[in-house]
Formats: structure tokens, C-alpha cells, sequence
């Protein structure tokens, strides 16, 4: 797909340093949650997938550049844009197994999640005097009533929180274009792929050192 006479197009190295940013973003996230989940005890249950099956879970190409950079090293970028363009209709997430096999379960690309599979449960939205607010599920307020409870006392006397809309931020400074809008995520990356797809044909890229593809949960 690519032209040898194109190594050197300026236009497909910002792709790898956009996937490179991105990555460090992620990189981030994951430290601060932990070190959130570790202060207060606030886990997920296991192989709970409660929020993964709701409609409508949005998310920027940007975060999607990632896996889709991933999926042309793996020469599964066209599959896969084919495959994401048929679920552009639909409202639920493309990349949970029930939805690509008889499986149960989980996300199939865990380690290139979004933002907000990332954040939400661990991390806070600031009220109208700025001030932080967990944002967490039902079924840990529910179920773990008292670490939820200690973890939002604990917050408003001053334990660090981390902040979702510095992350978005973050993503902003990287490309205003592709973090512009929000979409339901097999959207998101059936977009990422057309970027990745389209600046393919400028340069043969070297791969980056991404992330193995495990399953989440």
C-alpha cells in the first residue's frame, strides 16, 4: 500500500508522533488511577462488564488513533474498517467479544481503551465552584457503599483525584481536529482507521513499540 519513493512524508510522521502522544496520555491515566484505586480501595468488580454494555460510549479519533495504527502493523486495518463501518449504526461499543464472537466478555483491544474506559469510576468532574466530584457507577455505589462513601470523604478533604477534563487537555494539545467531536466508538474508530488508511499511502511507517493486544475485564 505504500510507495517506496514516499519515506521520508511529513504528513504520515505526524501520525506515529500523534500515536506516540497518545500513548504517553494513556501511560498517565493508567498511574493515576491506580494510585487512586490503591488510596482508596474503589476496585471494579471482577469480570464486570456493566458499563461496557450501555449505550452511547463516546470517544475522539484521537483516542482511537492508537489501535488503529496497531491494526495496520497487523495488516487487519481494512477488516477491521470494513467491520466498523457496518456498526456505525449502532449505538453500542464494536469491540466487546459478544459483538464479534459467541463469547462472553470484554473488550478485545483492553490496552487502547479511550479516555473514558479508562477514567470512569476512578477519576472526577469538576462542579460548577470547581470542586471535585467522583464519578463512579451504580453498582459500586450500591455494592461498595462504604469505599465509595470514604473514597468521596476523603477527596473533599483533599486526596488527589485525577480530573477527567485535564486528560481531554492533554488530547487537545495533541490535535485540535481529531478531538473536536465525539462519537459512539466503533465511530470513533472507524474515523481513526480512514486517517490511518489514508495517510498509509504517503509513507511505508516503522513500527512504533505499541502495546500486545490482551483482554480486558
Amino acid at each position: 500500500m505504500f510507495s517506496d519513493d514516499s519515506t521520508n512524508h511529513p504528513a504520515a510522521h505526524s501520525i506515529k508522533r500523534k500515536v506516540e502522544q497518545v500513548l504517553t496520555v494513556f501511560k498517565t491515566i493508567d498511574e493515576d488511577t491506580a494510585r487512586f484505586q490503591q488510596a482508596t480501595g474503589l476496585h471494579c468488580f471482577p469480570k464486570c462488564n456493566g458499563c461496557c454494555i450501555r449505550p452511547h460510549i463516546e470517544a475522539t479519533i484521537l483516542e482511537f488513533l492508537p489501535l488503529a495504527y496497531h491494526l495496520y502493523l497487523e495488516n487487519q486495518a481494512e477488516e477491521w474498517w470494513n467491520r466498523m463501518k457496518e456498526m456505525t449504526t449502532d449505538p453500542h461499543c464494536g469491540l466487546l467479544k459478544p459483538r464479534i464472537t459467541a463469547e462472553k466478555g470484554f473488550c478485545i483491544a483492553y490496552d487502547y481503551r479511550p479516555l473514558v474506559c479508562r477514567l470512569f469510576g476512578y477519576s472526577a468532574v469538576l462542579d460548577k465552584n470547581q470542586r471535585p466530584q467522583l464519578a463512579t457507577c451504580e453498582i459500586l455505589k450500591k455494592n461498595r457503599t462504604e469505599i465509595f462513601q470514604k473514597a468521596v470523604a476523603d477527596i473533599e478533604k483533599g486526596l488527589p483525584v485525577p480530573v477527567m477534563k485535564n486528560y481531554f487537555f492533554h488530547l487537545y494539545s495533541i490535535d485540535m481536529t481529531l478531538t473536536r467531536e465525539f462519537y459512539d466508538i466503533s465511530t470513533a474508530l472507524f474515523r481513526a482507521l480512514e486517517e490511518v488508511l489514508f495517510f498509509s499511502s504517503y509513507e511505508k511507517w516503522d513500527p512504533l513499540c505499541l502495546p500486545a493486544k490482551k483482554e480486558g475485564g
